[in-house]
């Protein structure tokens, strides 16, 4: 595989512990050149999503490489492709080819739509598959342009349906011997993700239901003395001023806001980004205006000391710097030959008494 999703994939398996083999054709995975900062002439993207694998490079055109990769296969428990059943069939590694090699593989293939259908061999991009999907129509503002999700959640979140498939797949050949062919594709992830919004909307195009607070206007959090938080409501879900609200206002010198009929309302309508129509936004520099003499630490510890749930509003920077990061854990350093300590991101998950992944970098043999 290329690119993110199913080196992404493959690097959650190898954080659980699997020896992964990368096989790159001969001018090497296209995500080596995708833009933003280069590592030896490397993309970051690159060396973080393969670090803990050891890549080849073949040419499966080739019957030397190709043999080369049915050597491999022979032992191997899982099988991540994304060049599809058509082209594999004619070079000798479909799923039936490969179930006579080892019957017990796992043979994971990825596509864009899947292996049926009228787009079954169409390429796609984020962008394409987020439009197709539904997912513009719900992203940006109510009557305005749409906008797509930033991250690439159709290969990101493919990803982990890999992982927790082939996880799946290996518990029933466990069990039974038997080997497994495993289809996903890039359009079905987006389309699952949707459901929940859709069951929760009287039209699936329509911008309500019961989560009316995912398609409220984009948010960039409340200013205080020095970084942004993002607001809730005190008291939480009261139906009415709460003692904690009361309390509130008057810690912050908002006495006079005890009557105001805006004030009246629930919290939850004028605190944060829900409620009814644009309450909470008409709030919001009545807020600002209390909040700007508060640092954002100590206004959120008054806040949640009241029942709120209000958070910082981070940039990177500041994510990093905060002391919650050391505490879970997150961050591990990488000894790399060339480029001395470099920082990674691991996966999630904590296992309660087995060793840590260590992070090491991408070791490739070269193409022979």
């Amino acid at each position: 595989t290329q690119g993110i999703c199913g080196p992404y994939a493959s690097l959650l398996l190898a954080d659980a512990g699997a020896r992964v083999i990368k096989v790159e054709p001969p001018e090497g995975d296209y995500a080596r050149n995708f833009g933003g900062p280069m590592v030896d002439g490397v993309s970051a993207t690159f060396f973080h999503l393969n670090r803990n694998k050891e890549g080849v490079r073949l040419d499966i055109r080739e019957p030397k490489d190709r043999q080369r990769l049915l050597d491999i296969l022979k032992n191997a428990d899982v099988f991540i492709e994304e060049a599809g059943n058509r082209r594999l069939k004619r070079l000798g590694l479909s799923y039936q080819d490969l179930e006579r090699v080892n019957p017990g593989l796992v043979h994971c293939t990825i596509s864009a739509h899947g292996t049926k259908g009228p787009l079954r061999n169409q390429p796609a991009s984020e962008l394409t598959l987020q439009a197709m999907s539904d997912h513009l129509a719900t992203l940006g503002v109510s009557g305005e342009e749409p906008v797509r999700m930033g991250p690439d959640m159709a290969s990101l979140g493919t990803s982990l349906f890999v992982a927790n498939s082939i996880l799946g797949a290996l518990y029933h050949k466990w069990r039974t011997g038997e080997g497994q062919l495993i289809s996903l594709n890039l359009l079905d992830t987006l389309i699952h993700q949707k459901g929940f919004t859709w069951t929760s909307m009287v039209g699936p195009d329509a911008w309500n239901g019961h989560s009316e607070n995912y398609f409220n206007p984009p948010h960039h959090g409340y200013r205080t003395a020095d970084q942004p938080i993002l607001l809730s409501a005190a008291g939480g879900f009261s139906p009415g001023p709460s003692e904690q609200f009361a309390a509130l206002l008057k810690t912050l010198k908002m006495e006079e806001y005890l009557e105001h009929p805006l004030f009246q309302r629930p919290a939850r309508e004028i605190m944060g980004f829900g409620g009814e129509g644009t309450l909470s936004f008409e709030a919001m520099p009545i807020w600002e205006k209390a909040f700007k003499s508060w640092k954002s630490e100590e206004l959120l510890d008054l806040l949640n000391s009241l029942g709120s749930n209000s958070s910082l509003v981070n940039s990177y920077e500041q994510l990093f710097a905060h002391p919650q990061m050391d505490a879970i854990g997150m961050v591990r350093e990488m000894n790399h030959p060339t480029l001395g300590k470099v920082k990674c991101l691991m996966s999630p998950w904590k296992l309660d008494g087995v060793p840590k992944a260590t992070p090491e970098p991408y070791v490739e043999e070269g193409i022979r």
